[in-house]
């Protein structure tokens, strides 16, 4: 009970630490997730980075161009501004040409009216000489005519000033529209310029600014990518010292669960040596038995859980279960030992099956499990008789000696004569016992051997001379206080 409870403990545990595997499993696809997530997004980001480094680049050989055009575009409009200084001077000469000609035209104008002033005053005083010679009856026609020719002249010479004046003053004014227009044009011209400039330079200035802020944005998704990164790396070095640190557990565990299954196995062993054990009790052990194919799969599955982790875990846990298999099946050979064997307590031996006879037993199972005929268990019954009468047992198999190496002398000391009593009783019951052992033996290799048969373990059961059996196997035990041997045991 007190091994079973443990074993009960472990399995508790066992089964809380297959939860801790399961959730440091997801834990473990988590980060896997996690880690591919961060690797597309660096992936993305890497390509974004690329094609905004090429449109950047782009943009950059863009804005040096425009830089160029906005330099010859400020050296033209430094030019235009010469230009219309120049030009602005020129309109000023020309203002200045105009007012002297105004000036110049309202001075010739003014001593033209004070001619025509001294001339009118000339024409009065004529007129009244004329008068006056109309009086005296002198010569009036002569003076008529020549005043009529004068009063021609001057007429003439007004109407010529006239359409001078006219004419100068059309010419100003259509100089004067000229000049507007001209300054119109430039005024216009210098504002577009002007106005496409500030447009140009907003347009940089916005570029510039984007450019910054991507440039920003660029170097702040690099730090949280290697924050990611780090983080990531630290919890997949936390996931391996959790599956370490469970890894060791699990491996004490197995090594606290192969020793209960040696003392119970020490327990049984006891067990068919204590007094008042007569016969072999193969249902006893195959219960028994079939307690330890559970912790046989538990021990696989453990193996099983062991082997998506890594590779070496994986050899370790297939190693496992093949070891596992092999004491498996040695545990069942010790126990059909054990079972020929009784106790001797006050001179009586409780003994049913000698090693001879326990060996062509084996046989006759491997026999009957290959298919062979039902006869051969007759025979076989036939030659154990001949080999009891012929041989006689001189001691029983001691503890130390089961414990120490499963190959158990066949010579025991010759008995009293009580004990021989007791012995062809006891060889009554063994005839009628090894029937029953076959049959068992027949029932364990269909039913329960099978369950812990692995294609990946070489065993085989080969008869040789004087009824010997022999057990080859490619591992080693991992239980060697109990079998002594490594890789074989063999029953002489």
């Amino acid at each position: 009970m007190r091994y079973e409870t443990r074993l009960e403990k472990l399995s508790v545990e066992y089964s809380k630490m297959l939860g801790m595997m399961e959730e440091l499993q997801k834990e473990r696809q988590l980060d896997k997730d996690m880690v591919a997530g961060v690797q597309k997004a660096m992936t993305l980001i890497r390509e974004t980075h690329v094609q905004d480094q090429t449109r950047w680049d782009e943009d950059k050989a863009r804005m040096e161009r425009q830089l160029v055009e906005m330099a010859e575009t400020r050296l033209l409009v430094e030019k235009l501004r010469k230009m219309t200084s120049e030009l602005k001077e020129q309109v000023c000469i020309q203002e200045h040409a105009r007012v002297d000609l105004v000036n110049k035209f309202s001075t010739d104008r003014a001593a033209w009216q004070m001619e025509r002033a001294n001339l009118q005053s000339k024409i009065n005083q004529l007129e009244e000489q004329l008068a006056r010679g109309r009086k005296d009856g002198g010569t009036v026609i002569p003076l008529e005519a020549a005043w009529a020719k004068e009063r021609a002249n001057q007429q003439r010479l007004l109407a010529q000033a006239h359409d001078l004046a006219l004419d100068l003053q059309k010419q100003l004014q259509s100089r004067d529209q000229e000049a507007a227009k001209s300054r119109r044009l430039l005024a216009e011209q210098l504002e577009t310029e002007k106005q496409a400039w500030d447009k140009e330079r907003r347009e940089k200035d916005k570029l510039l600014s984007e450019l910054e802020a991507r440039v920003k944005q660029h170097g702040a998704v690099q730090r949280q990518v290697l924050e990611m990164q780090e983080r990531a790396e630290r919890e997949a070095h936390q996931a391996r010292c959790d599956r370490a640190q469970l890894r060791q557990q699990l491996s004490r565990d197995v090594k606290a669960v192969d020793d209960v299954m040696a003392g119970l196995f020490i327990n049984d062993c006891k067990s068919y040596i204590t007094p008042g054990l007569a016969g072999c009790n193969l249902t006893t052990t195959l219960s028994q038995f079939a307690r330890l194919r559970e912790l046989g799969g538990l021990l696989m599955s453990q193996g099983t859980e062991e082997q998506s982790t890594s590779s070496d875990e994986k050899a370790s846990s297939s190693r496992a279960t093949r070891d596992f298999d092999q004491t498996f099946i040695q545990i069942c050979a010790a126990a059909d030992q054990l079972a020929k064997h009784g106790n001797q307590e006050n001179g009586v031996v409780g003994r049913n099956l000698t090693n001879s006879e326990l060996e062509l037993l084996r046989d006759v199972t491997v026999i009957c499990h290959e298919g062979d005929d039902a006869s051969s268990v007759q025979d076989v019954t036939t030659s154990m008789a001949k080999s009891r009468e012929s041989s006689q047992p001189q001691h029983a198999a001691s503890p130390s000696e089961i414990a120490g190496d499963i190959s158990l002398p066949a010579t025991i000391s010759p008995l009293t004569t009580s004990s021989q009593r007791v012995q062809s009783s006891s060889y009554a019951c063994g005839q009628a016992a090894l029937k029953r052992c076959a049959q068992q033996h027949r029932k364990w290799a269909t039913s329960v051997r099978p369950m812990f048969r692995r294609p990946d373990i070489s065993e085989s059961y080969r008869p040789v001379s004087g009824f010997s059996f022999l057990f080859i196997s490619k591992s080693v035990f991992r239980t060697p206080e109990l079998f002594g041997r490594k890789g074989a045991g063999r029953f002489d």
